[in-house]
């Protein structure tokens, strides 16, 4: 229960609120969270850091919704989840292909992209359809 914890936590509930709003408009959706996951590259993120924080989200729910957290629930959440962090692992992806950002400083390193990481993270060719990122996150033991 540190402070630096329940900044990260406030965060991540945060980027789920930000992909449950914005569905309605992929087209600004999809790439902030290519940039999203892009940045966490600097962070030193794994796949396996993408189930954990599925697994952290389904407990918590189903702490603080109960018996209202229903199966079908508990679905809706997985797949938004699911939608979210494929988005964002496909940019993490990217970023370590293209090397976008030094781990530890977040700097653009990579000769022809551009400094600013947001525009450096549009530059990338990135999925919008999550089954197309080449990855299989698995969710299904959340």
């Amino acid at each position: 229960e540190t402070a630096a914890l329940r900044n990260l936590f406030t965060k991540y509930v945060n980027a789920v609120g930000c992909t449950v709003a914005g569905m309605h408009d992929l087209t600004k959706l999809v790439p902030m969270l290519t940039e999203l996951g892009a940045r966490h590259f600097s962070y030193g993120v794994s796949e396996a850091h993408f189930r954990v924080m599925g697994q952290a989200l389904d407990l918590t729910l189903k702490e603080m919704l109960g018996e209202a957290y229903s199966p079908e629930v508990q679905s809706a959440w997985k797949m938004v989840y699911g939608f979210m962090s494929s988005i964002m692992f496909g940019g993490l992806c990217a970023a370590r292909e293209h090397r976008v950002f030094e781990p530890g400083a977040g700097a653009v390193i990579e000769a022809g992209l551009q400094a600013d990481p947001i525009a450096a993270a549009s530059q990338m060719e990135t999925a919008t359809d999550p089954s197309t990122l080449g990855v299989n996150l698995d969710l299904g033991d959340i």
